[in-house]
């Protein structure tokens, strides 16, 4: 993933905090798991994310250029067999 901005983050710290959220989707996407569920605060039933991305055979890179206009460039490959 590539972060597109104006400004640069530090690279070991605030980069990769940048993609959680994004990282966490494209996890799920790649490699669902099973929905687990919590009560929130107010007792609305929500979904627990954030687990996917931590599977042995994903390997996460982070890089980020300078660009007038904000994005990220998202490239995945497949290294299976």
């Amino acid at each position: 993933m590539v972060r597109l901005s104006s400004r640069v983050l530090d690279a070991s710290d605030n980069l990769p905090m940048a993609f959680k959220w994004i990282k966490d989707e494209i996890a799920d996407c790649i490699s669902p798991e099973p929905k687990k569920w919590y009560l929130d605060s107010k007792g609305n039933m929500r979904t627990l994310k954030g687990r996917s991305d931590d599977h042995p055979d994903m390997k996460w890179e982070y890089g980020q250029e300078k660009s007038r206009i904000p994005g990220v460039r998202i490239e995945i490959e497949h290294g299976g067999a």
